[in-house]
């Protein structure tokens, strides 16, 4: 009997020697994939946070009142040296009247409605 409950006492005591180990293995590994993902992460912090000083610095190109001259000049072509500012007469307006039955409606040309819509 005594042999019996020493044979049982020493597999059960293997088992839990073998599970452990086992278990340790996973955990090592467990650990050593997330230190890899950690540092990959720190490197793509990093990256986005240059880029967000550089977009920063955008910002603060792009918001300051030099810049916006530049772009009005460049992409509205406003404010050169050789620009002509021309001075027309004012426009006769020019509308129509169309008669339904009773009613009457006037059709205006689509550059008095603009301005129109413009100058309310």
């Amino acid at each position: 009997m005594r042999v019996l409950k020493n044979i049982s006492i020493t597999i059960l005591s293997l088992v839990i020697i073998v599970s452990s180990a086992g278990n340790i293995k996973k955990q090592t590994e467990t650990i050593l994939e997330t230190k890899k993902i950690n540092s990959e992460l720190e490197e793509e912090i990093e990256i986005l946070k240059e880029k967000n000083r550089i977009l920063e610095r955008k910002i603060e190109l792009a918001t300051s009142s030099g810049f916006m001259e530049q772009q009005a000049r460049d992409m509205l072509g406003m404010g050169t040296n050789e620009d002509y500012w021309l001075v027309l007469p004012p426009e006769e307006k020019h509308a129509q009247t169309v008669s339904f039955g009773k009613e009457e409606i006037t059709k205006k040309n689509w550059w008095q409605r603009l301005r129109e819509w413009f100058t309310r």
